[in-house]
Formats: C-alpha cells, structure tokens, sequence
C-alpha cells in the first residue's frame, strides 16, 4: 500500500491536530508502535549504561556506543522482515539490491549489534564503525547525486529523504565506536 495521502486529506491547521491526535496520516499512524519501541529501546539502553558507568568507571562514550548498537541491532532486524525499502533505496543509487541480499546484510547488521552490545569488545566495536561509515558513505552518494530516496527502511516506513544531518550522525556514530575500539585495547 502507498502512503501518499489524498488532496483533502487534512483541513485543519496544526493546532488542531495537537487537539485530535486521531487525524493523523495513514503512514504515521503505521509507524508508531515501532516509533515508540525504538524510542523506549533507546531510553532503556541510555539509562542502564549511564547506570553501569556510575557504578563500573565505564568510558563516558559507553552510552553514545550502545545507542549506536542498539540502533545497528534494531535496523538490522526491521530490514531483515522488510527489505523491500532498503532493496529499493540501493536500486535508486544503482547498486545491488536482491531482497535476499539486503536481508543477510540486515541479519549480519543486526549481529554486529548484538555483539556490540554483548562484548563490547574492539573487534565488535570496529565493526560498528565501518558499518556507520559505510551508512555515511551510502547517504552522501545519494546526496551528491541528487538521487530521492524515500527511505531506506532502517527504521520502518518511514519517509526519511536523505540530509546532510544523516550523514553526520553516521559519521558521529563511527567516530565513537572508533573511539571504543581504541579505548577497548586494554581488554
């Protein structure tokens, strides 16, 4: 099913949807159960780790890092029930794109989030940054070449066009697992 809305699909101006929450579009209103998901995942995941660096001495990056994992954990595993956005998001940039190959790349995107999470160690850690880097690379080839992705599916339907900002998240994303890694070495 497409999400595009009718012409007359909305009237009112935003305060009224402030006011009644049930006018909203037909894409969003499928996307907020795993909105709210990743939403807690992440609060849960930023808690537990600021918990567990108050009470271990843990390097200030663990939260940034688990986040990252998390998301790494949770896209992985949306794309690998549902490669069809991401399978079309690598057709627009001309790159390979058979569902089966974006779901072993989502299953080993979810892995590489899981072990984040799990050890913690230098190898998972350099593994989480050449996967955001490789996310960073994917977003500004799609910007330079002024290619429209709609999504890539990383979480869910929703439409995320390309930005600058996307890229310099990744690129946020790798410098801190690359800043885990060096720090893991004495483990």
């Amino acid at each position: 099913r497409s999400c595009s809305r009718p012409a007359a699909w909305w009237t009112g101006s935003p305060f009224d949807a402030a006011a009644n929450p049930t006018k909203i579009s037909p894409c969003r209103a499928r996307l907020r159960p795993m909105a709210r998901l990743v939403t807690v995942l992440t609060v849960v995941t930023a808690l537990f780790t600021a918990l567990v660096a108050g009470l271990l001495d843990v390097s200030v990056l663990a939260g940034p890092f688990a986040i990252a994992a998390v998301l790494l954990l949770v896209g992985g595993a949306l794309k690998a029930v549902q490669p069809g956005d991401t399978a079309r998001a690598l057709s627009a940039l001309r790159l390979p794109s058979s569902p089966l190959l974006v779901r072993s790349g989502a299953i080993i995107e979810a892995a590489v989030g899981a072990s984040a999470l799990a050890l913690g160690d230098r190898l998972s850690a350099l593994l989480v940054a050449v996967s955001y880097v490789a996310f960073a690379a994917f977003v500004l080839a799609a910007l330079v070449r002024g290619t429209p992705i709609s999504s890539c599916g990383c979480f869910g339907r929703a439409d995320t066009p390309p930005k600058a900002i996307h890229v310099t998240v990744n690129a946020a994303a790798a410098a801190v697992a690359v800043g885990v890694a060096l720090d893991s070495g004495s483990r």
